[in-house]
């Protein structure tokens, strides 16, 4: 996704995030890890109906199509089906997969920012099976490439990123240049 573009040189920076902790990147790749979201595994609640149990619940997400973000350049795959015998929607945008779900038409995993509202109102529900489908947290990442001139406006929104001054109530966690980044 982003990370690629990047890399290709289609794009002077980006932000995306990653579920590996202390992640490492590509040579020549600045980052500055911004903050932290928080995802849960979401499904409309009439797709359990009443189900309580961890099996019940798998079976029945088995059952179910999962919604997933596709890559959106050659080379990524997005994000990782969980049931292998089924194979799942892709949509373009996380807000895309939400509607979806809300709907009922399937299930995944999403930010909670972007589902707070539905879990309190009832219209999703959160679940979770240890080992299998888990409430997530993802470090959110600001990269560019180092020693690249780029142009006016990229250089102010990393020069704010890097101050804290972009992002309302995050502050500057750390400044790296980090070593590899695998696409596996």
């Amino acid at each position: 996704g982003p990370l690629l573009r990047l890399q290709n040189g289609h794009v002077d920076l980006c932000i995306a995030a990653s579920s590996h902790a202390g992640s490492s990147f590509v040579n020549g790749i600045e980052s500055i890890l911004l903050g932290a979201v928080q995802t849960a595994v979401v499904v409309h609640p009439a797709i359990l109906s009443g189900r309580a149990r961890s099996e019940d619940i798998a079976e029945r997400l088995r059952g179910t199509r999962q919604i997933v973000v596709g890559g959106s350049v050659e080379g990524d795959a997005g994000e990782m089906a969980v049931f292998e015998e089924q194979a799942p929607w892709f949509v373009g945008c996380p807000d895309t997969k939400r509607r979806l779900v809300l709907q009922g038409l399937g299930w995944g995993r999403l930010p909670m920012p972007l589902i707070k509202h539905d879990l309190d109102d009832g219209r999703l529900v959160s679940v979770a099976i240890p080992g299998l489908v888990e409430p997530e947290e993802f470090s959110v990442w600001a990269f560019r490439r180092a020693n690249q001139t780029v142009g006016l406006v990229a250089d102010a929104v990393w020069n704010g990123l890097s101050g804290g001054r972009l992002v309302p109530g995050l502050q500057q966690i750390s400044q790296t240049t980090a070593p590899e980044l695998s696409f596996d």
